[in-house]
């Protein structure tokens, strides 16, 4: 079984630790965020460590409303983007892998 990553409160997910799980994929969450920032550049990203998940979880918001959660317990994998302007703001689960 896979050891979970970002589980070490006191690891803060600096980019080195996040490239280094990444692998091949790190040129994609290069690319992903260049192009939120650049065509959204009021959104802002948060990392936090949740207690009952015992991970790291990273938040991006736009104007104070949150629009993507990247989280995972093994490998980056799961993000979910939330539908805000869809009846009852549709969370759309997405895999990565």
């Amino acid at each position: 079984m896979d050891q979970p990553i970002l589980s070490d409160k006191t690891q803060f997910p600096t980019e080195e630790i996040i490239y280094s799980h990444l692998g091949k994929a790190k040129n994609i969450w290069i690319s992903f965020f260049e192009y939120l920032h650049e065509n959204h550049p009021d959104t802002s990203s948060e990392w936090r460590y949740y207690n009952d998940g015992k991970s790291w979880l990273m938040k991006v918001t736009r104007k104070k409303k949150r629009i993507l959660v990247v989280y995972s317990r093994r490998v980056f994998q799961n993000y979910f983007l939330l539908d805000r302007q869809s009846r009852g703001g549709n969370r759309k689960q997405h895999h990565s892998g």
